[in-house]
């Protein structure tokens, strides 16, 4: 028999109270899917013996009684993701192993780290990606916002022209001759504008180009936009005479990624446009150091005006 999605199971769990548990049996095993009060996908291996495991990006805790809003559970070992924004790819990676398994009525914990063996290699994959096209989507998006705002074929040729470069991958997404701009997209699937920085030339730019970070906080809706619905509407928008050039970028950015279907979003705030003088750096005073990179939490930092450098004039 199939298993049922552990991750549809996790998704339709209420929220618990504060320092609380919600689980649900899984598959009729002793097996349980968790929620915790932060949202984070578990699971809960119930009447076995203390055996817990150190992992890098996991927790793992033995329980003799856990207790959730509406019943308690023995002997448990408790295995959930550290962090809040793994929860989803997490649950999809242990669907993907499941999914091939046929489980016992009553698992060992020898079995079920096996199973958390194979998920954390299936996490990896996933997980790179499922990054790569979160950040294609906001790049797609942002395409198609400025084609939106700048109708003229000369504009949108520069809008075409100006993302990544003729030759390849480029350290910045967008150099937009018109207005002399250049913009890095940086686009996250939390709840907060926090953003991975690659290296400090993704943030810094020479006179007479000025530069900007743009934000984008998107959330997962199966009634969203996937990265291949924005390329379709960014086509319809284009004359013949540039959609050439347009799929020529498409080939260089990836085209299984910016094709994809499955993964659908919407914003979950406004894109904010950020001068990149206003980022925080790291300070590197030797050159000893190299390939410096960081993650960025950007809610304090001030924003601009997005009409007053997407739409040329």
């Amino acid at each position: 028999m199939k298993n049922k999605s552990a991750h549809k199971i996790w998704k339709e769990l209420k929220t618990p109270k504060p320092n609380k548990y919600n689980l649900t049996r899984f598959c009729n095993t002793n097996l349980y899917i968790l929620k915790d009060e932060n949202k984070k996908f578990g699971i809960v291996l119930s009447n076995t013996i203390d055996d817990v495991k150190i992992y890098k990006n996991l927790n793992v805790e033995f329980h003799k009684k856990l207790f959730s809003e509406n019943q308690h559970l023995d002997d448990c070992l408790l295995i959930k993701n550290k962090f809040l924004d793994h929860s989803l790819l997490f649950a999809k990676a242990f669907d993907s192993i499941i999914s091939k398994r046929e489980l016992k009525d009553k698992n060992s914990s020898r079995e079920i780290y096996n199973i958390i063996n194979e998920v954390r290699h299936v996490f990896s994959r996933i997980k790179i990606n499922f990054q790569e096209i979160v950040g294609v989507w906001g790049e797609l998006y942002l395409i198609n916002l400025l084609l939106e705002k700048n109708s003229s074929k000369y504009y949108m040729s520069e809008i075409i022209s100006g993302w990544e470069s003729e030759k390849g991958r480029a350290v910045i997404d967008f150099c937009l001759n018109p207005n002399q701009t250049k913009i890095e997209v940086k686009t996250t699937v939390k709840e907060i504008r926090t953003h991975h920085i690659n290296t400090l030339d993704q943030v810094i730019c020479d006179d007479p180009w000025t530069g900007f970070l743009a934000s984008l906080c998107i959330s997962e809706d199966k009634d969203g936009k996937s990265c291949y619905t924005l390329l379709k509407e960014i086509e319809s928008k284009l004359d013949e005479s540039l959609i050439g050039n347009f799929f020529s970028k498409i080939e260089i950015r990836g085209k299984e990624i910016c094709n994809d279907k499955t993964n659908k979003f919407n914003l979950r705030k406004e894109l904010s446009l950020y001068k990149f003088e206003d980022i925080a750096k790291p300070k590197v005073d030797t050159i000893e150091i190299t390939n410096v990179e960081w993650d960025i939490n950007l809610e304090d930092t001030p924003t601009i005006l997005t009409n007053t450098i997407l739409k040329f004039t």
